[in-house]
């Protein structure tokens, strides 16, 4: 169970806490714990509302952080031997609907 309790820490922590230090990169497909999106994703998780529940508001300091988070992503992607070009990535929404 403690690793189930990891896990799902880890997949919310800078959505909870924008200024962690070491945010974890994730792989979406399909069914996951935000609901399901058509394709697939890989990043990290900066949101976490949902349908069920009225709109919520990224925090302000996440957003700030953006830059900081592409260049990490990409720094984190080349040790694992992908090569993804910094104007590929980006903030992509998953499962939003705009109200």
């Amino acid at each position: 169970m403690a690793s189930a309790d990891r896990y799902y820490k880890d997949f919310h922590a800078l959505a909870k806490r924008p200024l962690t230090k070491n945010p974890k990169i994730y792989y979406l497909i399909g069914e996951h714990m935000l609901g399901a999106q058509i394709g697939a994703g890989l990043g990290y998780i900066i949101f976490d509302g949902n349908l069920n529940n009225p709109p919520k508001r990224v925090y302000e300091t996440l957003l700030q952080r953006v830059e900081e988070l592409k260049e990490r992503f990409v720094r984190e992607t080349t040790k694992k031997s992908l090569k993804i070009p910094i104007n590929k990535v980006g903030v992509y929404a998953l499962n939003v609907l705009d109200t």
